[in-house]
């Protein structure tokens, strides 16, 4: 084995290993290493560079530094500068430095850097494309005559190649077709996206009737040439075009109301959409839900005393207002028929209206209702001391509010709301307790249900009872409803039977026990939620006792249907249940503060 090499030191005999030879560790200056380029700068990037770096243009030669211009590198990485101040790498500088110059400029992409040699065969390839581009465009047709907000001039000048991205070759006319301008792109996009979502049928009819009102005015106004002009849009071809341009105005879903036909008995197409209530979700229960009976909009009123405002479009279902109520536990909520309000009450003797034009809460006054009868009673009928059963007539110029001992008070509302001299005009009296309240023959029949399970017919005019009738079985009757049409009632039991009555078969015979059209006995608890949709070929009933107790009924076979809901329905407690104006959307609101949303889609084409 060989011996370290010694060096003796005096006449020591200690033992060194030969030192190694010193090297220069000093860092070399920043930009020393750049290779010198095999180019003269031109006169535009030397007025360029000094602009930029203030170096005159007499001194050194390119590319060569002088000792003191050049930057030393610290020792410590964290301090160390990023040197752009004298960096003279041309792509650094394209990158840092643009101008629009407005040329014609080519959209592609590519997955990966391409070297000097690939880029050169690149541009020289869309040089031979650019040649074969003719010089005239297609531009999109439109007889809108305002430009759209997003309208840019530049896009002109713009082409695009439609071969060398993959996403966008779905967009050719033919397989060798490549290079297209930018306004022939746009349409190109339109058309694809319009392709795979068309348009609603509700557009398509609202555009055709204002270009037939243009029409209209132009040939009153004398102005043949835009008369003309207009009328051609009236054509299928003309009228897309138009669409196209002014399609997306405007925000948001509307699907198409309206009665769409007999609905057939036995399935209902139904398909679940995102939740109404999924921009603000609360954490208590959902106390009721409403439509507005215009817009497509939907209120829900919470445990938490706040009432909640979305528009529901099927897909965002954004968010508009939330209205906090701390002095009234909210127990039920309505819209006015004419949508300017919503009346709010609960457990107090009074209720609150919210404008909703003008934002104010107001709250009924003092001694609204006489004789100190206001509030149900809470022992003998099970409320809650409040006003909890109240019903608009169908005009909305009169509120039926239940009171204790059977009286049921009629407040004088008109158009302005309460707020505006709403007093009570008069009542009716029951020999029990008020169980329910409705409307029929457009306000001037006022039903009412006592505990006993008999229905009163009132004239409103008179305050008299004109007829009297007992429910079918006559036993825990918890509930009243009619439909908007008179054309039948359904009274409801703590048993969970809700019989089902045919208005136009109405018996005259006074306190007689009236034949019911069907019973319906899919629920086995008191049924708490009723309500019939705008054309009265649908009955929803459903019981927060028990969860997943709701059933849809069809009429007037008074059937269930069958194939829904499922025992997947994700229904849990439901405590409240509405339909829209025309039945598109079917609200069921429930105990975990969700606001479930389905399209019912006999209703939604």
């Amino acid at each position: 084995m060989d011996q370290p090499t010694s060096i003796s030191n005096g006449g020591g005999n200690k033992n060194r290993r030969a030192k190694k030879p010193k090297t220069d560790n000093t860092p070399a200056p920043l930009g020393s290493f750049l290779p010198k380029p095999a180019f003269v700068k031109d006169e535009s990037e030397l007025e360029l560079e000094e602009a930029v770096f203030g170096r005159s243009r007499t001194s050194k030669s390119n590319w060569e530094l002088a000792e003191e211009d050049l930057l030393p590198v610290e020792d410590e990485e964290d301090d160390a500068e990023t040197g752009l101040e004298r960096v003279r790498d041309e792509n650094a500088l394209q990158k840092l430095f643009f101008v629009d110059d407005s040329t014609t400029h080519t959209v592609a992409s590519t997955s990966r850097a391409p070297d000097a040699d690939s880029e050169a065969q690149d541009s020289d390839e869309e040089d031979k494309e650019d040649d074969d581009i003719t010089a005239s465009t297609s531009v999109l047709k439109t007889t809108n005559r305002r430009k759209a907000a997003w309208h840019d001039p530049a896009d002109e000048n713009l082409t695009v190649s439609l071969k060398d991205v993959k996403r966008l070759r779905k967009l050719r006319n033919d397989a060798t077709e490549d290079i297209v301008g930018g306004p022939e792109y746009e349409g190109r996009l339109r058309r694809q996206f319009e392709k795979l979502h068309p348009a609603p049928a509700w557009a398509v009819d609202a555009r055709r009737k204002i270009m037939k009102k243009r029409a209209r005015a132009a040939k009153e106004s004398g102005d043949e040439d835009d008369a003309d002009e207009d009328k051609s849009d009236d054509g299928e071809s003309d009228d897309a075009e138009e669409e196209v341009a002014n399609l997306f105005r405007t925000t948001g879903g509307k699907p198409k109301a309206g009665r769409r036909g007999l609905l057939k008995a036995g399935d209902i197409d139904i398909d679940r959409v995102r939740d109404a209530n999924q921009a603000e979700v609360s954490s208590g229960n959902v106390v009721s839900v409403g439509f507005h009976p215009r817009a497509q909009v939907l209120f829900s009123a919470t445990s938490d005393r706040r009432l909640r405002l979305f528009q529901i479009d099927g897909t965002d279902n954004p968010l508009l207002q939330t209205l906090h109520v701390p002095e009234l536990p909210i127990t039920t909520a309505a819209f006015h028929p004419s949508g300017s309000s919503i009346l709010l009450t609960g457990a107090r003797p009074f209720f609150m209206s919210y404008d909703l034009q003008t934002g104010q809460v107001i709250r009924s006054p003092r001694g609204l209702l006489t004789g100190g009868l206001g509030g149900s009673d809470r022992a003998s009928s099970g409320g809650m001391g409040g006003m909890e059963r109240f019903a608009f007539s169908h005009d909305g110029e009169m509120l039926a509010v239940g009171g204790r001992r059977g009286y049921v008070h009629l407040v004088d509302w008109g158009s302005g709301g309460v707020g505006n001299g709403g007093q009570v005009v008069g009542e009716v009296k029951m020999n029990v307790a008020v169980k329910g309240i409705a409307w029929q023959k457009g306000g001037k029949e006022l039903l009412t249900l006592g505990e006993d399970s008999e229905v009163y017919v009132w004239d409103v005019g008179t305050r008299r009872c004109v007829q009297r009738w007992r429910d079918d079985g006559g036993f825990g009757a918890c509930g009243l409803a009619t439909d908007s049409r008179d054309q039948y009632s359904a009274v409801a039991s703590s048993t969970g039977i809700v019989n089902i009555y045919d208005q136009t078969t109405a018996s005259t015979t006074q306190g007689t026990e009236r034949k019911a059209l069907r019973a319906v006995g899919n629920l086995t608890t008191a049924v708490t939620s009723m309500k019939f949709n705008h054309d009265s070929q649908l009955l929803a009933l459903a019981s927060r006792t028990n969860k997943d107790q709701l059933k849809l009924v069809h009429l007037p076979s008074a059937t269930v249907f069958a194939n829904w809901p499922t025992q997947s329905t994700p229904l849990h407690h439901v405590t409240a249940v509405d339909f829209s104006k025309g039945s598109e959307w079917l609200a069921i609101g429930n105990g975990r503060g969700k606001v479930l949303l389905y399209t019912l889609k006999h209703y939604g084409r």
